[in-house]
């Protein structure tokens, strides 16, 4: 993914997520990119939901 699509990804996690992925979508946005990466690897389900090619994806919040 591009640092954009990353981006949108984790904003689109956070307004659509419940309240659990929401904060770690909020973490995320929050992080340095290593540890955005960090969290992202250990939550793969957050691209898989969120990401590019999913119904939630959204590049536009």
């Amino acid at each position: 993914m591009t640092e954009k699509q990353t981006r949108c990804t984790i904003q689109t996690g956070h307004h659509y997520g419940g309240s659990f992925f929401s904060k770690l979508c909020e973490a995320a946005l929050l992080a340095d990119p290593r540890n955005r990466s960090r969290v992202l690897d250990a939550f793969p389900e957050i691209v898989s939901k969120y990401g590019p090619g999913s119904a939630f994806y959204n590049e536009y919040l």
